[in-house]
């Protein structure tokens, strides 16, 4: 869904959105995969792609690494070819073609299913878990890419710990005397 044609000045949905098996590659143009394209040979000595450069044509496509999830999507379209195998751009428009329907599909039917970062199809079920001391299936970490809430990120990531440097505790005088006494076997 898109307010008058604008689609990705932001997420619409920012929980959908962040979950892991999201994509984004429905947003691009064939002609800004063409532009990426070009851009890329260009670049290349030879002028010939090889589908070792897709993650470069995809860098170009969304200004900055691909989600891992639209470039797998991608090289399992194009699973006949090997890292050094010739990339043509008609091959590499209908896998995007092809990757840009499957992630339609996909989104049709998250419609009709309960969310990725969801455990629970109604709120009967809900309120009958949050009264039993259970954890939930799977972490928030594991759900989606980034915290979804500000309260989210404490804890996100695994804490770096500081540990001081250890010194040896300067005994006084009179412990090192009570020391020394319990050696010599003086119990007092």
């Amino acid at each position: 869904m898109a307010f008058f044609g604008i689609t990705k000045l932001g997420p619409q949905n920012s929980f959908q959105d962040s979950l892991k098996k999201a994509s984004v590659i429905t947003c691009f143009t064939e002609a800004e995969f063409e532009s990426a394209y070009a851009r890329v040979a260009r670049d290349n000595e030879c002028g010939c792609l090889t589908a070792d450069k897709l993650p470069e044509i995809l860098a170009v496509v969304y200004h900055g690494p691909a989600p891992e999830t639209d470039l797998l999507r991608v090289q399992h379209k194009l699973e006949g070819c090997g890292p050094e195998t010739p990339l043509p751009l008609e091959n590499l428009l209908a896998a995007v073609a092809a990757s840009k329907a499957e992630e339609e599909a996909w989104e049709e039917r998250q419609k009709n299913i309960v969310s990725g970062g969801s455990e629970f199809a109604s709120s009967k079920f809900y309120r009958d878990h949050i009264t039993r001391h259970t954890r939930m299936g799977s972490d928030p970490n594991e759900k989606y890419n980034q915290p979804i809430t500000a309260n989210m990120e404490i804890g996100w990531t695994p804490p770096d710990f500081y540990t001081a440097p250890r010194a040896a505790k300067k005994s006084c005088e009179e412990t090192v005397y009570a020391a020394e006494l319990i050696k010599a076997g003086v119990y007092y």
